[in-house]
């Protein structure tokens, strides 16, 4: 009982973050990643402006 109240206070292993497109097209996205992971950069579909069926770089936080 002591050990899973303390585990309920322990940081989670994982953080929620938002992707956001560097074509500045205001597209974002979630994604989970491991909280000790190096930032993550992204290449996926970007559904919105003038790169429209094409694949953009997104990075999270800026």
């Amino acid at each position: 009982l002591l050990l899973s109240f303390l585990f309920f206070f322990l940081p989670s292993r994982y953080v929620l973050v938002r992707m956001k497109s560097a074509a500045e097209t205001g597209f974002c996205f979630n994604i989970r990643r491991l909280r000790l992971q190096e930032k993550l950069v992204l290449l996926r579909y970007d559904p919105i402006g003038k790169s429209l069926g094409k694949k953009i770089l997104f990075s999270w936080g800026l």
